[in-house]
């Protein structure tokens, strides 16, 4: 009972940041088309809206990052994994890759907080005036959802079908 409503809860998560994701890459595709019209039409550029854009994009980055790790499509080495099959693959991206990630997220926390605790909070963004602390902190925001992500996939997921089935699912539908 309680497993299943813990993996609804981040599934709910995952659900709300792809629609926050939706909602950053809207941002920055209207604030660079200001940009573009003000600079080339109206010849006066706006100054707001590449900050806008900017600070969109790390947000992008990092939150993209976190949910590639939720669906297990992040970057990496498949030499090794390839050629595993059924359940020793399942072990190994379960918990090796998993593992792997979870310790560089808990890096990105740990010193991602340092970090914004000492540059985010003395440092204001040339535009806004905001502290750069809102910048920086998607940085830790984004391993916490990460070693949340590599949790759940620990626990909950499934990593015996063969990887390049996907690409082949993928082929079909197209």
């Amino acid at each position: 009972m309680t497993n299943s409503i813990v993996n609804g809860a981040i599934n709910g998560l995952a659900k709300m940041l792809e629609k926050l994701m939706i909602v950053l890459v809207t941002a920055m595709m209207l604030s660079l088309a200001w940009q573009v019209f003000t600079r080339f039409v109206i010849k006066i550029p706006s100054t707001w809206t590449e900050e806008i854009a900017r600070y969109t994009f790390i947000y992008l980055v990092m939150i993209g990052a976190a949910l590639g790790v939720k669906n297990s499509v992040h970057f990496g080495m498949t030499m090794l994994s390839d050629k595993l099959h059924g359940r020793s693959r399942d072990l190994y991206q379960r918990f090796v890759i998993n593992g792997i990630i979870m310790f560089a997220a808990l890096f990105m926390v740990y010193y991602g907080i340092e970090f914004t605790r000492m540059y985010g909070m003395n440092r204001v963004s040339p535009t806004f005036l905001t502290p750069m602390a809102w910048v920086f902190g998607i940085v830790p925001f984004s391993g916490i959802l990460m070693i949340l992500f590599s949790f759940q996939n620990m626990m909950y997921g499934d990593f015996t079908k063969d990887p390049h089935a996907y690409e082949a699912e993928a082929d079909e539908v197209y």
